[in-house]
């Protein structure tokens, strides 16, 4: 009659009670002649006790940390099925923005208010192992006052992926750029009527192997920019002195140590050629290398931390090459399930939109937070350093920015979005310093 109150607590228990009550009826006594047949009551104890067992095994077992983007669920859509294995979604976004300074002076300032409209197609297979797929999108920006500042921007490109079994995968991407330079970036041309439009041409692929002791991927790119002419004052200026090409080539391996570290290695090579070099030849060819660990403390701390090399040689017999110290940080922690840190940094050699410089080596560091107030919400602030140094010139142009931003999702494809952000620059090698702020809210829609 013992068995038939174990029965009652074990099925009411839970946690480490239950554990221990799984211990004693699963107990097997010290052997001896007076063993007997467990009685009908006694192995209903049993049954239940394994019915217990998984659910405590697994809970010890499946080591699962949620973060704030996996409580947090954005709009997402299901997708327009035109076929049984091709799927179209689409992604809008219609947002109003006020801007204190949207040419990014230090005098004179314009402050306007803009509509911005954005829209991402994607057309995609859904089939197990291999994915093609096309994207296009489309952003257009329209100020209230300063019609001079509308801007439309856009792409398209293609992308495949290939599983070759083995734990090897195959990526390639092809596409076209229509963009903008930014106002006080070093792509500005300072007092154009317009900002500065550029057209990619580009084409990438890699091949990996992942998952094993050992992993190794090869990735290269080509890219092929031009310019289209500006103006000032409506005086047309030829840009052409940009257009360039550009080449790179990257070997990324690592080597698993233990469980939870990795020996992280890289090693880059690039060529940029420009189509014309007024005066003396911008042309540049380098490489970088780095070595350090991928170190997956827990489920809650992931970093990526190395250190390396950086040589970049130009063509001109007078400029000096860009050589230094390399580095790459990543970094997240999860502290708890609402929140989640994100921090990273890097430097590296960029081709120069300038006559006289024959490149920029920039340098960039970022600080994300998110905190999730729930499935619906989503709360998220950041901040940004770049600093880039002009070869040829003293001193570095030092740019700050921070921003912060709520996401809240009204419907399951819908989410209402706010932001708030401010900049600053030293201009220690272009001269043009300036801050600014902006605020923005509008509605993001997904199908």
């Amino acid at each position: 009659m013992e068995t038939i109150p174990l029965i009652l607590r074990l099925a009411f228990s839970k946690g480490e009670q239950r554990e221990r009550l799984v211990q004693q009826v699963i107990y097997v006594g010290t052997p001896g002649s007076d063993r007997r047949r467990p009685s009908l009551a006694a192995r209903g104890a049993i049954f239940l006790a394994l019915l217990a067992m998984p659910r405590l095994a697994s809970a010890q077992a499946v080591d699962v940390v949620e973060t704030p983007t996996d409580i947090f669920e954005p709009e997402r859509g299901a997708g327009i099925p035109l076929s049984g294995s091709v799927l179209l979604y689409n992604t809008s976004v219609l947002q109003g923005v006020y801007d204190s300074n949207i040419y990014n002076v230090d005098r004179n300032r314009t402050n306007d208010t803009s509509a911005l409209i954005q829209s991402e197609f994607h057309l995609t297979t859904n089939l197990a192992r291999h994915e093609l797929g096309v994207r296009a999108g489309v952003t257009a920006r329209k100020y209230s006052d300063t019609s001079a500042e509308n801007s439309t921007t856009y792409h398209v490109d293609g992308h495949a992926h290939l599983d070759l079994g083995d734990r090897i995968d195959v990526y390639a991407r092809g596409g076209y750029l229509r963009g903008i330079e930014i106002r006080g970036t070093a792509g500005d041309q300072f007092l154009t009527d317009r900002p500065v439009r550029f057209d990619d041409k580009y084409v990438e692929g890699s091949i990996e192997r992942t998952g094993g002791i050992l992993e190794a991927g090869l990735a290269g790119s080509f890219t092929r920019r031009k310019y289209l002419n500006a103006s000032v004052n409506d005086t047309s200026i030829d840009l052409s002195f940009r257009d360039a090409e550009i080449k790179k080539a990257t070997l990324k391996a690592s080597y698993r140590l233990s469980p939870v570290m990795r020996l992280y290695s890289e090693f880059s090579v690039n060529d940029v050629t420009y189509d014309q070099n007024p005066g003396v030849s911008r042309d540049s060819s380098g490489y970088s290398a780095l070595a350090g660990i991928h170190y997956e403390v827990s489920k809650l701390v992931d970093v990526i931390a190395a250190v390396g090399y950086i040589h970049q040689k130009f063509d001109a017999p007078g400029t000096k090459a860009a050589t230094g110290l390399n580095y790459r940080v990543e970094a997240t922690w999860t502290p708890t399930p609402k929140w989640k840190l994100t921090a990273s940094g890097e430097r590296f050699v960029d081709s120069s939109p300038l006559s006289d410089i024959p490149a920029i080596v920039r340098s960039d560091f970022r600080l994300k937070v998110q905190r999730a107030l729930g499935d619906r919400m989503l709360v998220e602030a950041g901040a940004v350093y770049t600093g880039e140094d002009y070869r040829g010139l003293s001193g570095t142009d030092r740019r700050y920015t921070g921003y912060g931003n709520v996401q809240y999702r009204i419907t399951r494809n819908i989410s209402a979005v706010v932001e708030g952000g401010y900049r600053k620059q030293s201009g220690g090698a272009s001269g043009r310093s300036y801050s600014g702020a902006s605020v923005s809210a509008g509605i993001r829609v997904a199908l």
